[in-house]
């Protein structure tokens, strides 16, 4: 949407011709400060000093001495600059509860594939709609462990006992 502004008056300073190329013969050039591209170029910015207080950092740990062992700032130097690579507890145990969500979400899917859409819904008899709701009623019983240990075997017989009492289930609610 367009944003209008009225002007009551308008005052021009400098007389014009009414041809922009001549008009823009007096303007000054542009007053912004262009950078220049070597400002960007990072292959000739010196890092020693950065190393070398790396290189101090590990030796004076190894020697175990007394300025490390008694100055608080000494001992936090090799492991500010080094453990911005190192995660922590909190991220590593956020990427496993992902991990877990991930496979808790894909599992009925992978069950799925792995028995084929004709065992569930022809030889089981169970209701597409009522799938997931299955899978649901059977996790109990251990079948997405049982499918991380690769047991389909144990997965299958589960499946097939627990199918007559959950359509039995499905009967009495109908």
């Amino acid at each position: 949407m367009p944003i209008i502004n009225l002007l009551d008056e308008v005052e021009i300073k400098k007389k014009m011709t009414g041809f922009l190329r001549f008009d823009r013969i007096d303007k000054p050039k542009d007053t912004i400060p262009k950078i220049d591209k070597a400002f960007y170029d990072f292959s000739k910015m010196d890092f020693t000093a950065y190393d070398n207080a790396i290189k101090q950092a590990k030796k004076i740990k190894e020697k175990g001495d007394a300025t490390y062992l008694t100055d608080p700032t000494m001992k936090n130097v090799a492991t500010t600059i080094l453990s911005v690579a190192i995660p922590d507890k909190s991220s590593i145990k956020k990427r496993a509860n992902r991990k877990k969500i991930n496979f808790k979400e894909q599992f009925p899917e992978k069950l799925k594939n792995l028995f084929d859409e004709h065992f569930f819904f022809v030889q089981l008899k169970i209701p597409k709609q009522n799938y997931y709701h299955f899978i649901a009623y059977c996790n109990p019983l251990g079948i997405e462990e049982l499918y991380k240990n690769k047991k389909q075997l144990e997965i299958l017989k589960i499946l097939l006992k627990e199918s007559k009492s959950y359509l039995l289930l499905l009967e009495k609610r109908e």
